[in-house]
Parts: structure tokens; sequence; C-alpha cells
């Protein structure tokens, strides 16, 4: 199973401000992670692009033990 998770942090007129989203769901394929994480950064570019000044997106595909 994995998940994942996209951070965002912005600079604002000088101002320092970190956005993060993590999936909701757990998938089954490695490659369906990666396609979430990329809607998550897509989301967080919506959300904090418009008033950055500066912006750095990274995102995480985990590997989770399945119980």
């Amino acid at each position: 199973m994995y998940t994942a998770s996209a951070t965002a942090v912005t600079v604002v007129r000088g101002e320092q401000k970190k956005y993060m989203r993590s999936c909701r769901h757990w998938h089954l394929a490695k490659a369906g992670a990666e396609r979430c994480a990329r809607h998550l950064e897509d989301e967080l570019r919506e959300l904090a692009g418009d008033r950055a000044d500066q912006m750095v997106i990274t995102h995480a595909v985990t590997r989770t033990a399945a119980d």
C-alpha cells in the first residue's frame, strides 16, 4: 500500500508560509500514488501560487506495511 503527500513552501512579501496536503486514501500501486501526488502539487499551486513571490513544491510517496 502507498500514500502520497505534497508540501509547498512559499515566500509572500518576505513572509514564509507552508502548505501541506495528503492523500486521503491508500493506493495499491506506486504509480497510482505518484499520480495522486502530482494532483496534490497542482492543488497547492492553485492555492498558494497566485500570491507567492517564490515557491518550492515537493512530494513524497510512502510505502506502508500491509495489515
